[in-house]
């Protein structure tokens, strides 16, 4: 049995060692996060200095989910939950988390298409942001980030918009010499019409759009001199192209029943043609129960016990897995106990880890990677056995669907808070009442929040995740 004492001490031992593991980073290949990785960044090729000032940004995501496609994993695509739009989406180096000081990691390739800042999908027809101060995520009714789902080198996005539930799956796509961008969704029942921002090109003009209802294709293109981008999609009939004040719109109708369909950009800089592209719609609910792991390892250190007779406590020491499969750094933030003992760590560049064989003799510790691509994760908790991570995008819960000993989908429990461009806007500490309330804090000196939501604490209702 593990001495009284042990699991206080066990949570401050990780600090100790933290400046020293953070010293070996620049010594480290570039971690890999997974397919995604929860950020904020410009999005744009260019490397952002350090500024509190939006008017120095490009295109500016606070809440970003960057998602790595393809096998070499060198297009990129990112998606803004604040807005619930597509960011922008690039061709090259895959992007990594950085503990340097920054404002994000940096966009390094060539920029397909994007947009800039603002909502991604129209309400009753209308693009103006209501949001107080122009922070936090759009109103719930508008549209809100549910999760996402991983699967393989799949990852899922669920989310709303008025009364439709979305699935949507972003792919790459290589055709006749040319890369491109799919988006895959699957759309619920509902009774309005939707009209989503696809991307946005200032020196463009669209010399070509159709509309087919019979086949359920669209498509359009967009000739910015130098290049050209085609733009298909295939599914659903009755929807059509609109490109105004160089904005390019697709508009969806009402569907009473859902639907699917399936979208593909390419940008070319020659006469290339892109014919047959593969335009299976893929029944995306499928992806949603949990898929292979992962992170197949299982890796094992070992621990020196403290001496129990030294005094009123004694202090353990646990060997970290500083050498691991995926060059993650290790720099443990939050932890909390499973009740058969084992335990939850996360660590501020954006993992978490089940770690098993704490016990009396602490010869065989054994460390499982249980998630990662979070977002400077500095508290957590595990309540009824799910693990809540709070970062400084939102609190997320993390379940593992199928049993495997990882987590298959990253659920926002909640995102309301407003962010700003501090970087040291760090959220720190996850605990509980004994109504299984839920209370952290959010740091950030040096710029006010126009909403007032930095410096303060923040109250969670655990059954309604209403924020108070």
């Amino acid at each position: 049995m593990i001495h009284p004492f042990r699991k206080s001490i066990c949570a401050f031992l990780p600090i100790l060692i933290v400046n020293f593991a953070g010293a070996q980073d620049k010594q480290k290949a570039a971690p890999d996060h997974g397919r995604v990785l929860a950020c904020a960044l410009d999005v744009f090729p260019h490397k952002l200095k350090d500024t509190t000032n939006l008017a120095d940004t490009k295109n500016y995501v606070f809440r970003g989910k960057v998602i790595s496609l393809g096998k070499d994993r060198m297009v990129s695509i990112c998606y803004d939950t604040e807005h619930m739009r597509v960011a922008g989406a690039w061709v090259g180096k895959p992007m990594t988390f950085s503990a340097d000081k920054n404002m994000g990691p940096t966009v390094e390739g060539e920029m397909l298409f994007a947009t800039k800042p603002g909502p991604g999908w129209a309400k009753d027809g209308k693009w103006g942001d209501p949001r107080e101060g122009k922070e936090g995520p759009l109103p719930r009714d508008w549209a809100h980030y549910k999760g996402l789902y991983l699967h393989g080198g799949k990852v899922v996005l669920s989310y709303t918009v008025g009364d439709m539930d979305v699935l949507e799956m972003p792919d790459v796509v290589e055709k006749d010499g040319s890369i491109g961008v799919s988006r895959t969704f699957n759309f619920g029942p509902t009774k309005k019409p939707s009209k989503i921002l696809l991307c946005e090109e200032p020196e463009a003009s669209m010399p070509f759009a159709f509309s087919n209802f019979l086949h359920s294709s669209a498509g359009a293109t967009l000739d910015g001199g130098k290049w050209g981008m085609i733009i298909q999609v295939m599914g659903i009939g009755g929807t059509n192209f609109e490109f105004d004040k160089q904005r390019l719109y697709w508009n969806v109708p009402a569907l009473a029943s859902g639907g699917r369909a399936k979208m593909f950009f390419f940008k070319i800089t020659d006469a290339k043609k892109v014919t047959n592209v593969n335009a299976n719609r893929e029944n995306l609910e499928s992806l949603t129960k949990g898929g292979p792991p992962r992170w197949t390892e299982t890796l094992e250190t070992a621990g020196i016990l403290g001496d129990a007779k030294a005094g009123p406590y004694t202090i353990d020491q646990i060997q970290l897995p500083e050498k691991n499969p995926w060059n993650a750094s290790i720099r443990f933030a939050g932890l909390d106990f499973f009740p058969d003992g084992r335990a939850a760590l996360c660590t501020w560049d954006g993992d978490v880890w089940i770690v098993s064989g704490l016990d009396d003799s602490l010869k065989k510790v054994r460390w499982k990677r249980f998630a990662a691509g979070l977002q400077a994760p500095l508290g957590l908790k595990i309540i009824n056995g799910i693990i809540h991570v709070a970062g400084r995008d939102q609190i997320t819960r993390l379940h593992d669907l199928n049993n495997d000993g990882e987590a298959d989908y990253y659920e926002n429990f909640n995102n309301d808070p407003g962010l700003t461009l501090q970087r040291h806007e760090f959220v720190m500490d996850l605990q509980t009442d004994k109504d299984g309330n839920l209370y952290y804090c959010r740091s950030g000196h040096y710029i006010q929040s126009k909403r007032g939501d930095n410096c303060v604490i923040y109250r969670s209702e655990e059954h309604t995740s209403e924020l108070q």
